[in-house]
């Protein structure tokens, strides 16, 4: 579903089986994916009909019960003539405003039942109460961009759906405003271009949180703005702009602040109805440009301030430049997302897979080989040796299917963000995270599954990447990453998203203030 913007299914036995689908469920219902789990179940006459009874038919387990509070519909069939009506209102649900996982319980008699279909009852689908954007609402936004002189794009989750509308993106692109993204929109638009300046948060690109601190008005593209985006509270996430936010979600835009302009309503429409505006927007190359000068004066390969072994920003951005026009990319949980986002260039055909709400370790395995199945011809997994272990079985997934994976195991023999939070707040008590970790020897895991291995130990891969990419088959890579690893820039503790750490000098600060300040509206020169 995250690969293809359309409808993913997954399909379990009762009991274990459909508990452990529940991470994935709740990933597919933070990160908004249209997504239908058909469970098994015992037989009606062995489900229990005490509360207070533990189980009656051998792996029974109530998981509706379990799952409602991250799908959108769940029920159990206990009927035949029920399937058509609740297979066609969960289909209904599942894509009926913001999409979300849903899920149909199936009794083991139900499954091998008989059906009339004369007989079966059919779900009428109600009207979606989804707002219809007026043209005046998208004319108010574009008089915005025309009357600012430091105007800032944010791309969310909720713009994924542009990636099928290539009129749309082409657009925003050619306004010449900067773009910025959460992590869930890194991969909406091309990378690459003039326009997008990186992402924002407490572990994001300098540049966009600067972008963000001094812009003047904010268009927020289906974000909902959440502690890692803003930092220190929403009132101290661009305090000098006038701020749009447009959402699906009107539960998402209740909880944000009176002073936003708040717009319930898809993206893409709104977005194709901006389109539709005569009103001549400003050009904002001199702002463009200070973003972009930021972004090379701390490029992020030079935040990654130690030089033993690998530098993982300049590996992943050196990766991005093999991957294919159409590859998919899924990274983990941990130090590899954070360098993935911050350092991997996703081009336009190009899509980027991670967990972001749930933030579940083990997920860039098994994602990258749904990936593939969306269509796409090259899956990079990146993942840390952490992540990686929670799911290395799916390796016997990808040789049995011939998949050819390019796995970047980046291994910093801990788990990494945990030793860092330990340092700081801890004492650095590694408990779990170094001591009592560990990691098998991949080399020798590679040959027990049958797959190439290769090493990469400093920072000279350029010969290696080539002969990974040029060849078709799966690979395993294991890339040696300092057991003293680091995400620059990170979170300054209590302080807001502009002021990451490692902090810059009193000078360095003053020099980016008046660089921004510098740039003012004609008018007011």
């Amino acid at each position: 579903a995250l690969a293809s913007g359309k409808m993913g299914v997954a399909l379990s036995c009762s009991g274990p089986g459909a508990t452990n689908l529940i991470s994935g469920i709740a990933n597919a219902y933070y990160d908004s994916l249209p997504c239908l789990f058909l469970t098994g179940q015992v037989s009606v006459r062995e489900m229990k009909t005490d509360r207070d009874m533990r189980q009656l038919g051998f792996q029974e387990t109530d998981v509706v019960s379990l799952v409602k509070p991250i799908t959108k519909y769940a029920v159990t069939i206990e009927q035949p003539d029920q399937i058509a009506y609740e297979l066609e209102k969960a289909m209904f649900m599942m894509l009926d405003g913001r999409p979300g996982p849903v899920l149909l319980d199936i009794p083991h008699n139900i499954q091998g039942s008989e059906v009339d279909p004369s007989i079966l009852h059919h779900f009428t689908p109600h009207k979606s109460l989804t707002a219809t954007v007026r043209i005046e609402t998208a004319a108010q936004t574009a008089l915005q961009f025309m009357h600012s002189c430091k105007p800032v794009i944010l791309l969310g989750g909720g713009s994924r759906a542009l990636k099928q509308k290539p009129e749309l993106i082409k657009f925003l692109c050619n306004l010449g405003i900067p773009i910025v993204s959460s992590y869930r929109g890194k991969d909406v638009i091309d990378n690459h271009i003039p326009s997008y300046c990186g992402t924002l948060g407490v572990y994001g690109d300098r540049c966009a949180n600067w972008a963000i601190k001094y812009c003047d008005y904010l268009l927020v593209l289906g974000s909902r703005l959440d502690g890692r985006q803003t930092g220190d509270g929403q009132e101290s996430f661009a305090p000098n702009a006038k701020v749009t936010v447009v959402d699906l979600d009107p539960v998402e835009l209740r909880n944000m602040p009176d002073r936003y302009i708040k717009i319930n309503e898809n993206v893409t429409n709104f977005i194709s109805v901006l389109l539709t505006c005569t009103i001549q927007f400003s050009t904002h190359n001199t702002w463009l440009d200070l973003i972009q000068q930021w972004r090379m004066r701390y490029s992020d390969e030079q935040e990654y301030h130690i030089t033993e072994q690998v530098n993982p920003n300049l590996l992943l951005k050196r990766i991005s430049a093999f991957a294919a026009p159409d590859a998919i990319f899924s990274v983990d949980v941990g130090q590899n997302q954070l360098w993935a986002n911050t350092s991997l260039r996703v081009g336009e055909g190009q899509h980027l897979l991670q967990s972001c709400g749930l933030g579940a370790m083990g997920f860039a395995l098994p994602a990258a080989i749904g990936g593939y199945y969306s269509g796409k011809k090259q899956a990079i997994c990146i993942c840390g040796d952490g992540g990686f272990q929670m799911n290395l079985q799916e390796l016997q997934t990808a040789i049995s299917y011939h998949i050819p994976l390019k796995i970047f195991i980046l291994n910093n023999q801990s788990l990494g963000l945990i030793r860092v939070y330990q340092d700081k707040a801890l004492g650095k008590r590694h408990f779990g995270s170094v001591i009592g970790f560990g990691s098998p020897d991949y080399q020798q895991l590679a040959k027990a599954y049958g797959i190439r291995y290769a090493k990469i130990c400093n920072n000279e891969f350029a010969q290696t990447l080539a002969m990974i990419f040029s060849s078709p088959e799966t690979y395993l890579v294991e890339v040696l990453v300092s057991p003293h690893s680091t995400n620059y820039p990170e979170p300054t503790y209590l302080s807001t998203i502009d002021n990451q750490s490692k902090e810059l000098s009193a000078e360095e600060k003053k020099r980016v203030m008046e660089e921004a300040y510098g740039i003012t509206s004609k008018k007011q020169q």
